[in-house]
């Protein structure tokens, strides 16, 4: 158990929207602590580039701004608790947040967890196989000479397929006949030598072939509505199928109370856990400070309140003396 066990506020996940929300309430001083299972940084630390956080008029790549974030998160004092939140639920006039190594009590508390990978039944990944299938490329940090299979046609799978590409060939599945990532990041990609991209490819079975090396076999549509079936070797597959909010810690009741729990500044989302398809660094950075406010606002109206309760029944103990 850390200690003290019972801090101002609470802030769940160090992405751009924890990490803004640990400084600002580090500038109103606020007594925080963040959780977060993985490194600092959030999705920042898988991402090629970033073009639109404000600053870097020639963008930066995603690693190079997460350790820029760290820098400034461990600057802002709050305390780090590497730990993965099981719950988040009402424990008398506080939020408690559950880990295991206990529970932690706060006054208020951002939620800003990010997303995770959506889960995904087609194609099955057979148990010998799933050491070589991965959901964030991430873990794929280091690998060079290999092939890599990318199965989306979002941003994500386009972006991983330019980070990969740059140690690695790398093809990129896509099952409909248009992309959904944007369009400078599809040309950017069509134009690496390194990789490949196939457009209405499904891959109907995975299989652990010689050496260890997967094996996908696949049915790619013609414009005639005709298929051909094909086998793809890779060293490893990414499956880059969408991603959803990572909050199932949340207590039902907080979720029922969830709105009046806001307007009061105790419970605040911020980032990609409620930003849908606005998924975006900028934004998360820009609502973490907002939601840091509020909390900071709270907690200034509850000393506030408490001091003037205090005069009051001084004052009222006096009269009564007299």
């Amino acid at each position: 158990m850390r200690t003290p066990d019972t801090f101002d506020a609470g802030i769940i996940g160090a992405g751009p929207a924890g990490i803004a929300a640990a400084v600002q309430l580090a500038r109103h001083g606020v007594r925080a602590v963040v959780f977060e299972r993985g490194p600092t940084g959030g999705l920042l630390r898988t991402a090629w580039r970033v073009e639109n956080f404000p600053g870097f008029p020639g963008g930066i790549s995603g690693p190079a701004l997460a350790a820029l974030l760290d820098e400034q998160f461990l600057a802002s004092g709050a305390e780090l608790v590497h730990e993965e939140v099981s719950s988040l639920d009402r424990e008398e006039e506080f939020l408690a947040v559950r880990t295991v190594g206990g529970d932690v009590r706060c006054n208020a508390v951002i939620v800003a967890s990010g997303t995770r990978p959506r889960d995904v039944t087609d194609p099955d990944i057979p148990p010998e196989a799933r050491d070589r299938v991965f959901r964030e490329v991430d873990e794929l940090r280091g690998v060079r000479g290999a092939h890599v299979a990318v199965i989306g046609g979002g941003d994500a799978a386009f972006d991983y397929a330019m980070s990969l590409s740059e140690e690695n060939d790398v093809t990129v599945l896509v099952r409909g006949s248009s992309t959904r990532c944007l369009p400078i990041l599809a040309t950017r990609v069509r134009s690496r030598k390194r990789v490949t991209v196939r457009m209405l490819t499904r891959i109907t079975t995975v299989a652990k072939g010689t050496g260890g090396r997967l094996r996908l076999a696949s049915v790619s549509g013609g414009g005639d509505g005709e298929s051909t079936s094909a086998d793809i070797d890779a060293d490893y597959l990414v499956l880059a199928v969408g991603r959803e909010p990572d909050d199932g810690f949340v207590s039902e009741k907080l979720r029922r109370d969830a709105l009046a729990l806001e307007r009061r500044g105790e419970l605040l989302f911020a980032g990609d856990v409620v930003n849908g398809i606005f998924r975006q660094a900028s934004i998360a950075a820009g609502q973490g400070t907002h939601a840091a406010m509020k909390v900071a606002a709270m907690l200034r109206e509850r000393v506030g309140a408490g001091v003037a309760r205090e005069e009051t029944r001084v004052a009222g103990s006096r009269e009564e003396s007299r």
